[in-house]
């Protein structure tokens, strides 16, 4: 991300000098937006494909992550992490001498979105949406079949499991299940 500000409101990247242009921050949890603040929750950033050059099926997309100082220094706080690592890693770190891949590594079109079908094309809606107590969801089983329905936070992380069971074609309506876990903004709705 370079030199953006990463303690100010949630933004889009404008400034050709400072990152990727057109990266998102989401997921801030304090007033300020502050990466310190965020203990308990994830933090989101986006990046377009077309900002990395584009990106067609099957491209690996290599990502680290790391605690930089005002000064370039890297400190020990990575991701991956380093196995053993406590001291800070430097101003110029030599990341080939340490063992094993210092990078998470994305498959272009593979992962829970590209293995199943998506909501759009299963014709689902909550309302209203973000979810509450009275919400609904409805959907559609194109033939009858085993069908799960999971709910998924803008993390891609599984924060419901709604249905796992055999359903019978024709739309589905479905009252939304009143608890602390339900409270997430319906990004994705997964079946089949």
């Amino acid at each position: 991300m370079g030199s953006t500000n990463k303690t100010g409101a949630a933004f889009t990247i404008t400034d050709a000098n400072s990152g990727v242009v057109g990266g998102k921050v989401s997921y801030k949890t304090s007033a300020t937006g502050s990466v310190a603040a965020n203990t308990t929750t994830g933090w989101e950033i986006e990046y377009p494909l077309a900002a990395l050059g584009g990106a067609s099926a099957n491209d690996i997309f290599r990502v680290m992550a790391a605690y930089v100082a005002d000064k370039g220094e890297f400190y020990s706080d990575v991701l991956p992490q380093i196995p053993g690592q406590s001291a800070a890693l430097g101003a110029n770190p030599d990341f080939s001498s340490i063992p094993g891949r210092q990078s998470y590594a994305y498959q272009v079109g593979t992962g829970v979105l590209a293995s199943r079908s998506a909501s759009e094309a299963l014709q689902a809606a909550a309302y209203p949406n973000p979810v509450a107590a009275n919400s609904r969801l409805t959907y559609t089983v194109p033939a009858a079949t085993s069908v799960a329905v999971d709910v998924y936070n803008s993390l891609g992380q599984k924060v419901l499991n709604l249905l796992d069971a055999a359903q019978a074609s024709g739309l589905i309506p479905w009252p939304w299940p009143h608890c602390a876990s339900c409270r997430p903004v319906l990004t994705w709705l997964l079946c089949g």
